[in-house]
């Protein structure tokens, strides 16, 4: 804020804040009417993680061979999501996949093989691109607006010049859920 006071002014420009408002944003006492807001803090959680399993079994007899894979595939995102909400607007991907082989010798010349594969997926993500979050939380300004007001009412959405409330467009906005095989 001293900053920008400074660049309005050594341009000829008046002073764009005031020091009592720059005063009360420092020592917090109104964070509703003058926010001071840690948006990278608000949106994104310290770590993600991502999780993998499998298990391989093979064997069989001088006819029979057999071969069965499970695996298990799980990553989060850093997206934190609304404690109040009844969604989970954080990124998520589950996976599970299947494969098996079985090959039997039917006669000295014949052989039967029988492969199955298939997998399972679940993928929850929010409708804006983590590369857009990234985007409006390193442009919204500490001071322009708090995150969401007491009575639980959020403030706008976009302030008409390009500026967006970060966490309302992340955690009030619609959801993508995709199940593979549905």
């Amino acid at each position: 804020m001293h900053a920008a006071n400074e660049a309005s002014m050594t341009r000829g420009g008046s002073q764009v804040f005031s020091d009592e408002h720059i005063y009360r944003t420092m020592v917090g006492d109104d964070p509703y009417l003058y926010p001071n807001v840690d948006w990278h803090n608000e949106i994104y959680k310290k770590m993600g993680h991502t999780r993998r399993a499998s298990v391989n079994v093979n064997g069989g007899s001088e006819h029979v061979q057999y071969y069965v894979s499970l695996s298990f595939y799980q990553e989060t995102g850093l997206f934190k999501t609304d404690k109040n909400a009844t969604f989970d607007s954080n990124q998520r991907n589950t996976r599970y996949n299947f494969n098996s082989s079985l090959t039997m010798d039917v006669t000295s010349t014949t052989q039967m093989k029988l492969n199955i594969k298939g997998n399972m997926s679940d993928r929850n993500y929010p409708w804006v691109e983590a590369k857009d979050m990234f985007e409006l939380v390193y442009n919204m300004p500490a001071t322009q607006m708090p995150v969401i007001y007491p009575e639980g009412e959020v403030p706008f959405i976009s302030t008409g010049g390009g500026l967006v409330n970060p966490w309302a467009y992340l955690t009030k906005r619609v959801i993508n859920r995709t199940i593979n095989p549905k």
